[in-house]
């Protein structure tokens, strides 16, 4: 790569999911952003259910292409001095996006090398038997509890043994543990409020510990190699960014050999969608989280195939800010009518 002088390129697709996540259909987002690449598409945003005015905005396939494609025309040096050869060239586009799926897959793989190691001593663990990761996951209930809903924390710690027998076994009475019930391991429990959603949430010191460093933090070094943030002028943590974190952790605590997509009842991408979604709804929450992060490091609806009827922490989330909003639209209402009043 360096002998052809792309590694800058490789460099760059490599860093991708360190900044967009790892849930990204590379395809469809080349595809789709070049096409709509600097044309007005307010209509095609309302018909996907982009509307930023609807109450049923989903993070959902259009909203995808949009910020993933602004990413990677940022960050991919030449790509957007060559949009318009390669929306002439689709056969080129499909092995683009093919070799940048390859990449982001080797990066993740890196990733998650780097998190095995520490990840026994980051999460806290005690039991010397989950140093191996095969005892890890609903397996073991110290792992179980990091893994275990927030919002379902007084039920295991109630029958820690019972919890976990349930869960791993697939009772059918078990408790949900899908993509939008979002696990302890992911919250400041001093922050948590029991009842709400969003104090705490994704800031775990778990995960400002992990070594996403690894293109992120200034104070990286690998063998004299200034950290890859520094060459592509990231200063930002994006909020991908730490979802892409919160998942290679996830996966660290869990017994799987080797990387999948889903655990169990928990889909990666179903947890990625719910919390961008919360996001979408809030940007002012989302601001907060990522500014907050940037600090630290640079100092300056879902598949469920439980019969549980109980909401998720995704949908209590959502049910958080719609309320949130009746508020201040309520309260705006009346600031509006006594000053009205008063005239």
């Amino acid at each position: 790569r360096i002998a052809e002088g792309v590694e800058y390129l490789y460099e760059a697709a490599q860093t991708l999911p360190r900044l967009i996540g790892t849930f990204v259909q590379y395809d469809r987002v080349l595809v789709d952003g070049l096409a709509s690449d600097g044309k007005d598409d307010e209509e095609d945003h309302d018909n996907e259910g982009g509307n930023t005015h609807s109450e049923n905005m989903k993070w959902n396939t259009h909203w995808q292409v949009q910020y993933n494609f602004a990413v990677i025309k940022e960050y991919l040096s030449g790509f957007e001095e060559h949009a318009e050869y390669l929306r002439q060239r689709p056969v080129l586009v499909t092995k683009l996006a093919k070799w940048m799926t390859t990449v982001a897959g080797k990066a993740r793989g890196s990733d998650i090398t780097r998190i095995k190691a520490p990840a026994f001593k980051i999460t806290k663990l005690t039991d010397p038997a989950l140093q191996r990761k095969a005892n890890r996951g609903y397996k073991h209930a110290e792992t179980d509890r990091l893994l275990c809903p927030v919002k379902l924390l007084v039920d295991f710690d109630n029958d820690p043994e019972g919890f976990c027998r349930k869960v791993y076994n697939m009772h059918d009475d078990r408790p949900r543990v899908a993509g939008g019930d979002w696990p302890a391991f992911m919250y400041d429990m001093k922050l948590y409020i029991p009842g709400k959603l969003k104090p705490g949430f994704l800031k775990s010191q778990i995960l400002l510990d992990v070594p996403s460093a690894d293109t992120q933090g200034p104070q990286t070094k690998a063998k004299g190699k200034p950290p890859i943030s520094r060459k592509l002028q990231i200063r930002t943590v994006a909020i991908t960014a730490i979802i892409y974190v919160a998942v290679l952790v996830r996966f660290a605590l869990n017994a799987q050999n080797e990387w999948a997509d889903a655990n169990g009842e928990w889909d990666g991408w179903d947890f990625a969608e719910s919390v961008m979604t919360c996001m979408l709804h809030d940007p002012a929450w989302q601001e907060d989280l990522t500014q907050w992060y940037t600090e630290r490091v640079y100092g300056g609806v879902l598949n469920d195939t439980s019969t549980s009827s109980e909401p998720s922490a995704y949908e209590l989330c959502m049910q958080e800010i719609a309320v949130e909003k009746r508020d201040r639209a309520a309260a705006m209402g009346t600031a509006n009518a006594e000053s009205e009043n008063s005239v």
